[in-house]
């Protein structure tokens, strides 16, 4: 669990990482933009080849940080996707959902015994999936009769 933990940390981080680059990237796309605008209108104004020229060259700055900009869009996606299946797993793993489709019980899952938020998720202290099974099993089978069974 604590590897799972330190995975999220490290992802939660590069993602962090990843969003600052994308800020300053797209402010620089911004900022291009304006760039071609205004020399477009100066080549039209001017009809002078430098502008031309200018304007051809923030063109080509400008895509290539669009498609660096989409790399790290991509792998920002992914750096979240990671964390939704890391923070998946560690909620398997807290509310040990270990639960299986064919018990004997016809209303375990009606009366929310098993399950996450259930009556075992609350209960569940155990430390081994061996106790956490018996518990399960107790859950499962109560014995409601009057006498007392200790």
């Amino acid at each position: 669990m604590s590897k799972v933990l330190s995975i999220i940390d490290d992802l939660n981080l590069e993602l962090k990482i990843l969003k600052k680059k994308d800020y300053v990237i797209s402010f620089f796309k911004l900022l291009f933009f304006i760039l071609l605008i205004i020399f477009f209108y100066f080549y039209l104004v001017k009809n002078d080849s430098k502008w031309l020229f200018s304007f051809l060259s923030i063109l080509v700055f400008f895509f290539i940080l669009f498609v660096y900009n989409s790399e790290i869009q991509k792998k920002i996606v992914f750096i979240k996707n990671k964390i939704l299946v890391c923070n998946e797993t560690l909620q398997e793993y807290i509310n040990k959902n270990h639960t299986n489709s064919n018990f004997e019980h016809d209303f375990c899952f009606d009366l929310d015994i098993i399950g996450l938020n259930s009556v075992l998720s609350y209960l569940d202290k155990t430390q081994t999936i061996k106790g956490f099974n018996k518990l399960k099993e107790k859950l499962l089978n109560l014995n409601l009769s009057k006498e007392k069974n200790y």
